[in-house]
């Protein structure tokens, strides 16, 4: 996997249960997909991942062979930006 530049996005979606989800990019580039293993601290609270569709992150993209992937996925505002409920 090759690292790409630093990239803010909104999450489009992420399901906690089955670990993975979707962030949109603010380029204008496509969806890109992320596992729970890419999501870094910032992203839990309390120990549980709280990613809510329009969160705004910051994220590497890979090219993780079926498609793009984002990894190092943090908020982009600190935990304030993630949503609490």
């Amino acid at each position: 996997m090759v690292k790409a530049m630093r990239t803010i996005g909104r999450v489009k979606f992420f399901d906690s249960d089955r670990g993975f989800g979707f962030i949109r990019r603010t380029d204008g580039g496509g969806d890109v997909f992320v596992h729970r293993v890419d999501l870094g601290e910032s992203c839990r609270v309390d120990g549980e991942i709280k990613l809510s569709p329009d969160d705004l992150v910051d994220f590497d993209v890979v090219d993780a062979g079926r498609g793009p992937k984002a990894v190092a996925v943090s908020p982009r505002e600190g935990r304030d930006a993630l949503a609490t409920s």
